[in-house]
């Protein structure tokens, strides 16, 4: 096992990590940004390592800084967390090179599964379908020409990292260049080994599903049960499911073959997350992650099993411990992200101050917050406040239970997501598991689940009425009643539930 493990990620997952690397006997260390305060993970951490550099986000991409600190700290593990640097081929090689173990699947034989085209051509030889897709385009003349295959709408994508923040869907010829701009900005940004830009066949009726897939370095292969990721915004899923509701039990079989095969023709050893898009019961791989996901907090509550704690021991080059037989679906799990945002505004962040926040643990709701009151809420970062999962013992109680929780969740001082995910929970397309990835994009749905919703911070206004009720004060009772009647949810009927609790 290793002694000492640099952590340069941020966030849920920073703390997380560290979590599991001390859980497993090592020190943990971190970051400290500039202009950052210090959180909840540089108390916990064993080391807090003070960076200089002024540009608090391209800081965590620096190879250079990276390896300086890696070395200074003498730290012979490096955990990327998830995100872009969790695919750099570059800077793994470098670490390499220094006989520190970088805690990716990324680096093998110096070939990157974060090259999308060169991955899936691989995935398409063991006749595996894949969704279509161009070669690398390096120039924008070189992507109209290729063009010409594909329909409209259509998805441009970096061939190399970047991640969700690169993926832009295409409606018209009139969008393409200044797509494709944006695209290379960003590879340049992220410092991507290539600019190249490749373009795939946009299956907006598509479900996508996910899954976790451990391999150690003497060839035994565990695939963990599949996660439900098709209620996306910006391309990341804000809402999370574990079984896949309404999928064919034949087809999740395939998959998890069609999985132990991509592993072995890649000889991987650690964490892979096999993405798969599912359209008429047919399959298409869509791509491999190289890191850990958020969705990994979902497969503790509903297995048991610590998906980050077992992707550092193989690294480490342990051996897996456990069967796919141990591995039980125990319970029904949604897990959903919190985050300060605006869902009435295309979700852009929310900054500012936290100023109060009541999220919290009730019977089958397991809180992961990143942020608590009193934080500073930044502009270039995932606005996350917390990941919460509920687990029960069948979808309909996990649906319940997670109702309740926010139902009684509170921020104040900035946007949240808050009601729009209550919204979502109580709608009848979730209830029926009857979604797709365009769910949030279609306009007449994204209508109804904005609509105005009655919620904690209204609750003053309805102790208010209630009071007025109990005085018996009809006509000032009618008046309230008549000006909300048109309200899904009245004030009067929240009042007449806190009457009769």
């Amino acid at each position: 096992m290793f002694s000492k493990v640099l952590i340069t990620s941020r966030g849920l997952i920073q703390t997380q990590t560290i979590k599991a690397v001390q859980e497993l006997g090592a020190k943990a260390v971190v970051l400290n940004l500039p202009g950052q305060k210090i959180n909840i993970s540089e108390y916990i951490a064993d080391e807090v390592y003070p960076v200089k550099d002024s540009n608090q986000v391209n800081i965590l991409y620096d190879r250079k800084t990276l390896l300086e600190i890696a070395k200074s700290c003498h730290a012979d593990a490096v955990h990327p967390g998830y995100g872009f640097l969790a695919e750099d081929l570059e800077f793994a090689t470098e670490l390499k090179k220094r006989n520190i173990c970088f805690i990716s699947a990324g680096l093998l034989n110096n070939q990157g599964l974060s090259f999308k085209y060169k991955t899936k051509e691989v995935v398409s030889s063991l006749g595996i379908k894949t969704t279509r897709g161009s070669k690398p385009c390096k120039t924008y003349e070189e992507l109209k020409q290729n063009i010409r295959h594909f329909k409209y709408p259509l998805i441009l994508k970096p061939e190399h990292g970047v991640g969700a923040d690169g993926v832009v869907i295409v409606h018209s010829e009139s969008e393409l260049e200044v797509a494709y701009r944006m695209i290379t900005i960003l590879a340049e940004a992220h410092q991507a080994i290539t600019k190249d830009v490749i373009i795939e066949e946009y299956l907006g009726t598509a479900r996508q599903i996910e899954f976790p897939v451990l391999r150690d370095k003497y060839g035994n292969v565990v695939v963990l049960p599949e996660i439900e990721c098709s209620i996306q915004r910006r391309f990341n899923p804000l809402l999370i499911e574990s079984p896949v509701p309404n999928l064919n039990p034949d087809l999740i079989k395939q998959l998890r073959i069609n999985c132990k095969q991509i592993v072995e023709k890649f000889q991987i050893i650690g964490l892979l997350y096999i993405e798969f898009f599912i359209v008429n019961n047919q399959s298409y791989c869509n791509g491999i992650n190289c890191s850990i996901q958020p969705s990994c907090l979902l497969s503790y509550e509903t297995t048991g099993f610590n998906i980050l704690k077992h992707q550092i021991q193989l690294m480490a080059g342990e051996k897996l411990d456990f069967s796919e037989q141990d591995i039980q679906l125990k319970k029904h799990g949604i897990g959903i992200s919190i985050n300060a945002e605006d869902p009435d505004n295309n979700f852009i962040p929310s900054t500012g101050k936290l100023e109060n926040d009541l999220i919290f643990n009730s019977p089958g709701i397991a809180i992961y917050k990143t942020l608590t009151t009193g934080d500073e809420i930044p502009s270039f970062y995932e606005p996350q406040v917390a990941h919460v999962v509920s687990v029960g013992d069948n979808r309909r109680e996990t649906i319940s239970k997670l109702k309740s929780a926010l139902w009684n969740f509170v921020i104040e001082g900035v946007k949240s997501n808050l009601t729009f995910l209550y919204a979502i929970i109580n709608s009848d397309e979730f209830k029926a598991a009857n979604y797709n990835l365009t769910y949030l994009q279609n306009p007449k749905i994204l209508q109804q689940l904005l609509q105005p919703k009655i919620f904690k911070n209204e609750l003053a206004l309805a102790a208010l009425i209630a009071a007025v009720s109990l005085q018996n004060d009809v006509a000032c009772r009618q008046k309230l009643i008549a000006q909300h009647k048109n309200e899904s949810l009245s004030f009067w009927n929240l009042t007449h539930r806190i009457l009769n609790r």
